[in-house]
């Protein structure tokens, strides 16, 4: 509305474009709401005379798709959601990971493209969901988790944790929010099963840190 006035009702087509009337097609596939609404009010402006915050878009019906998750999923298989979901709410859809499931490497599938979805960077920039729309017969798979290790003691967040291939014992200690005000930082022990006996490994942790160098931590 403004110096020219129009309401437009137009259908995203199956190449993913619209055609307004007098108009070149204005191709949308790909493009998250925000990013399609400002490419709209752009192209619109060279045909109509509008200011900025004279142009509005609504989405009147949004398109069900078929997304599959596969894996360690508490549950898995075929589901229609609508098309504005993100690979994150499809997650939380199904209940997200099962125990056994990877939280780090969870893979949304499209063809023979492969992008990896990390919970753990979402938690920390949520908006990271905006890069991981979904399109139909999209696959989500959850592997199985292949290092988890158990911190406890005085640390803000005691938990499980799944540690990707670069993280060990600091990235450990950020994960898990850092240590208490009180914590013993010269020493720490750590619990490892070898050679089916549990065994007490006592880490200098400052003196590590100090130096830059890093503890390795393995699964269990």
């Amino acid at each position: 509305w403004g110096a020219s006035r129009e309401n437009l009702n137009l259908e995203v087509q199956k190449d993913g474009y619209i055609y307004p009337s007098t108009m070149s097609r204005i191709y949308l596939k790909g493009l998250n709401f925000e990013r399609a609404k400002a490419l709209m009010r752009d192209r619109f402006s060279r045909f109509y005379r509008f200011r900025p915050e004279e142009f509005q878009a609504d989405i009147s019906f949004v398109r069900t798709i078929t997304v599959n998750i596969w894996g360690e999923a508490n549950l898995y298989g075929s589901f229609n959601i609508p098309a504005t979901n993100t690979a994150f709410n499809a997650l939380v859809a199904v209940g997200g990971p099962s125990e056994i499931g990877s939280v780090r490497y969870i893979e949304l599938r499209r063809g023979r493209s492969v992008q990896k979805i990390d919970i753990y960077e979402f938690m920390s920039d949520p908006t990271v969901q905006d890069n991981l729309f979904l399109q139909n017969n999209d696959i989500i798979y959850i592997p199985i988790a292949e290092r988890l290790v158990q911190i406890g003691g005085s640390i803000k967040r005691p938990f499980v944790y799944e540690l990707s291939k670069e993280d060990n014992l600091r990235q450990l200690i950020e994960l898990a929010g850092g240590l208490t005000v009180d914590a013993y930082q010269k020493e720490i022990q750590v619990r490892r099963i070898i050679d089916d006996e549990e065994t007490i490994i006592d880490v200098p942790m400052k003196s590590l840190f100090d130096a830059n160098k890093e503890f390795t931590l393995i699964n269990g």
